[in-house]
């Protein structure tokens, strides 16, 4: 008895290995592009190409991205959508955190082929400029934006003119 049942849970073993060994093979991903210019928040496209061994594009394929961001113990998985040509994928990333972001992409149900070999991402915090517009959210109307530019102007011709002054007066001439 015992052996039969031995011998039952090693046919279903093998035939459970039977669909993963016939579903197998590897797939490479070619990039159209590298991303430039990533800044944090803001959404940015990825486009790739599956090649199934290596050669033939194959669209028989859920691929994704799998992005982290060791240093704030962060993890992000982006699905990707046929676009175009057999085999060719675009992905929509917007990673939350400035800074290095370790990513690649796996051509599921086929495993990423160096999963080692990630590419690494420079994702830089919002940039200064996209900050002056903060008046309007925060609600501020027109004369208090324009009072806060004068009173900033004004600033600057106040520290002009003490420059100026200090300058005559190292150079002995009276101010």
């Amino acid at each position: 008895m015992r052996r039969w049942m031995l011998a039952g849970i090693l046919v279903g073993m093998l035939l459970l290995a039977v669909p993963s060994v016939q579903a197998g093979g590897w797939a490479i991903v070619r990039l159209d592009a590298l991303p430039q210019r990533v800044v944090a928040g803001e959404q940015f496209t990825v486009g790739f190409t599956v090649l199934q061994h290596g050669h033939t594009p194959t669209s028989d394929v859920q691929p994704y991205v799998l992005a982290t961001n060791s240093a704030h113990s962060i993890r992000r998985q982006f699905m990707a959508q046929q676009s175009g040509a057999e085999g060719h994928f675009v992905v929509q990333l917007a990673l939350p955190e400035a800074g290095t972001w370790h990513w690649h992409v796996v051509p599921a149900p086929f495993p990423a082929m160096n999963p080692e070999a990630e590419m690494l991402l420079e994702v830089v915090a919002v940039p200064a400029v996209a900050l002056a517009p903060l008046a309007a959210p925060l609600g501020l109307g027109q004369p208090l934006r324009v009072g806060l530019s004068v009173s900033l102007l004004l600033g600057a011709l106040a520290e002009t003119w003490l420059w100026w002054r200090r300058q005559r007066q190292a150079q002995g001439g009276a101010a």
